[in-house]
């Protein structure tokens, strides 16, 4: 897997942070109680979503990513939240 971004699809990354409600991780960018994981997301250009990419570190210190469209994640969330 390539877990490098082309800096021609994504926009420059910013500092964001996902937290579940009910069954589905949402994408924020204020910090926040409900957060358990910080990253950074990289917003696919020409998108007026935010959709892209949000990549972070695991507490075994290994980066991580995961699709994120209209602000939620795709899939499960296989690594235990890096936010205590």
């Amino acid at each position: 897997m390539d877990r490098s971004l082309k800096h021609t699809d994504y926009e420059k990354g910013v500092r964001a942070f996902l937290n579940k409600e009910n069954d589905t991780y949402h994408l924020a960018f204020r910090r926040s109680s409900k957060n358990l994981y910080e990253g950074i997301f990289y917003k696919e250009i020409g998108t007026d979503f935010n959709n892209g990419i949000f990549k972070f570190v695991n507490k075994e210190g290994k980066t991580c990513q995961v699709h994120v469209s209209a602000d939620q994640i795709d899939g499960i969330m296989k690594e235990p939240p890096n936010m205590a």
